[in-house]
């Protein structure tokens, strides 16, 4: 059954619907290094893209 619920916490997320409990459960789950990797790969950044330099000379 636990095996289960980490299946369709992983599912949720990868549709973007994750429901933040099963995510903190699936996140405790795994040591530091794993915790830390997971994040950064999952984490979107939402920083709007530079604009190009409009400067006159």
């Amino acid at each position: 059954m636990q095996r289960l619920k980490r299946g369709l916490a992983l599912y949720r997320l990868v549709f973007g619907q994750p429901r933040q409990e099963e995510l903190l459960t699936h996140l405790g789950d795994l040591d530091e290094e794993q915790r830390q990797a997971a994040v950064a790969k999952w984490r979107i950044d939402l920083t709007p893209p530079a604009l190009p330099d409009q400067s006159e000379d």
